[in-house]
């Protein structure tokens, strides 16, 4: 037997993803696992003619949470952690339910957490869905100066140069096992950054500072499906700009605030507004400075902490 992996897998309004992720996690080959699906307040057309019931019923090994509105991405994992915390795992695996894993994707990453107990948390290589071999993310690193952080590898093509497991600052969310005893140690999510856009950054960071190691597992494979691209999505860019500024609030240095400040300024300049300009797109213009008002407006939500 295996130590417990719990696997926590959101959905809303994508009952296809969903299937494809658990059909796919019904192949791995690490066996010691429970599943747990968050459904965060799909619509009733979601739930009744796509059918999240008849993916329940496809997948009877699989528990399902139906939430009563949608608390974003860190508030749909907050619920979930407090459900499969319960259960007393070793480990939890956050899963976006528009990836698809290898089978051996589990075994990987538990053997990395094993080989050193300092390893709070760890991710797999992820590839975008297409091409196949066009990574996605191999982990991301975190500049303190001007709080901004990138991920290396993305939008590269797989090479040797990314075969070797590494420590990073900071672990995608879509697809990341972190030990159990880390949440004891610094809280669930923050909710302050619902819907979405930062929690997993912010989470990272604080696992850091708690003295655990981040660790990239290139040897275990998952593929993400990108929905709908920033650029494109008023709301993502309207999210996108206040996690920015929650960011900037939440983890600048007092010495570093002027860097900081001028360094996301033209970030979000040359990322957001400059483009949105050129192509006349107004309304992802507006977004943009909706955005950037939430952020300086929105007052922090308290951190829920759990007992050991």
């Amino acid at each position: 037997m295996g130590d417990l992996v719990a696997i926590i897998v959101l959905n809303r309004n994508q009952t296809g993803y969903t299937r494809d992720c658990l059909a796919s996690l019904r192949a791995n080959e690490y066996r010691d696992t429970r599943i747990l699906v968050v459904d965060n307040d799909s619509s009733e057309d979601s739930l009744l003619n796509d059918s999240l019931l008849n993916v329940a019923g496809e997948f009877p090994e699989v528990e399902f949470l139906y939430l009563q509105e949608n608390r974003g991405v860190a508030g749909g994992r907050n619920a979930g952690l407090r459900q499969v915390l319960a259960w007393r795992p070793q480990y939890v695996l956050f899963l976006d339910n528009d990836t698809f894993v290898a089978p051996d994707f589990l075994s990987h990453l538990v053997a990395r957490m094993r080989s050193d107990p300092r390893v709070g948390a760890v991710q797999p290589k992820i590839y975008y869905e297409t091409p196949p071999n066009r990574i996605c993310s191999v982990g991301g690193k975190f500049y303190p100066r001007i709080s901004h952080y990138r991920h290396p590898g993305s939008g590269r093509y797989d090479s040797l140069e990314f075969e070797h497991a590494s420590e990073v600052d900071i672990l995608a969310g879509c697809a990341s096992l972190m030990r159990a005893e880390v949440f004891a140690r610094v809280g669930l999510l923050d909710e302050t950054y619902s819907p979405y856009c930062h929690e997993d950054v912010d989470w990272s960071l604080r696992v850091s500072q708690a003295g655990f190691r981040l660790m990239v597992e290139p040897a275990a494979k998952v593929w993400h499906r990108i929905s709908s691209q920033p650029r494109s999505n008023p709301m993502k860019l309207r999210e996108l700009a206040k996690g920015h500024i929650l960011f900037l609030r939440f983890h600048t240095r007092r010495s570093d605030l002027p860097l900081s400040v001028a360094w996301v300024s033209f970030y979000l300049l040359r990322r957001f507004f400059l483009p949105a300009v050129g192509s006349r797109e107004w309304r992802s213009l507006v977004a943009v400075c909706q955005g950037l008002r939430d952020g300086f407006r929105q007052k922090p939500l308290p951190i829920e902490m759990i007992p050991s």
